[in-house]
């Protein structure tokens, strides 16, 4: 696999081929996304979300799995092929030492970016025994171009975050935070210079809504 594409294009006469390539396609989200926010406004936390949503949210398309179904190159794997789990699961390993509450929301936007926002409640239980195994097979097949994606996302040792997370701890960080530990300033992202606040729940939605229109 020589080029590596995001998206696809039909010929006149039937051939599918690569229309843009990843990396292409992954700087072009991260320009678009930083214009959506007032300069003059800036938003500390939202900046290392939509820095880690752009590197991590397409991740899964790097693999085969995703090329093969993108150009209609058989085998073709419709379980496998599927692209924002696996870029949910690396962002949370690659943020939960720094911050565990924006490893939980980068996780839970990259899973959801391609569907309706669901309960942070419900979130853990996408961890499963199916999840388990779409993963383990993603990251098999990632071995083979690991240094190429840590030289395109600028990510040092990305297989340190390639493993699959305990369920059990998510689902229990995530009851104290919302159940016991939730406080005002959680429903708000505070600029760093500024008095203005951006509502959390909006900011996700619309992170939600950037990755859509990309």
């Amino acid at each position: 696999m020589n080029e590596i594409y995001s998206h696809s294009h039909k010929l006149p006469d039937g051939k599918i081929v690569g229309k843009k390539r990843l990396i292409s396609h992954l700087s072009n989200v991260l320009k678009i996304t930083q214009t959506q926010f007032y300069p003059g406004v800036a938003f500390k936390k939202s900046n290392i979300i939509i820095d880690t949503l752009t590197k991590f949210h397409d991740l899964g398309k790097y693999s085969s799995y995703f090329q093969n179904y993108l150009l209609k190159i058989e085998p073709i794997n419709i379980r496998l092929k599927v692209h924002s789990s696996i870029g949910g699961i690396a962002s949370y390993n690659y943020l939960k030492s720094k911050d565990e509450k924006l490893a939980i929301i980068c996780a839970f936007l990259i899973f959801r970016h391609h569907g309706d926002l669901i309960s942070f409640d419900e979130f853990p239980k996408k961890f499963d025994n199916d999840l388990l195994n779409v993963f383990n097979n993603q990251v098999n097949d990632l071995k083979n171009r690991i240094s190429i994606i840590e030289d395109e996302l600028l990510i040092k040792d990305l297989s340190n975050f390639l493993f699959f997370p305990d369920k059990k701890n998510i689902r229990k960080f995530i009851r104290i935070w919302v159940k016991k530990n939730s406080d005002i300033q959680d429903y708000f992202l505070r600029s760093e210079e500024h008095t203005s606040e951006l509502q959390s729940h909006s900011f996700i939605s619309y992170a939600v809504f950037c990755l859509k229109k990309k």
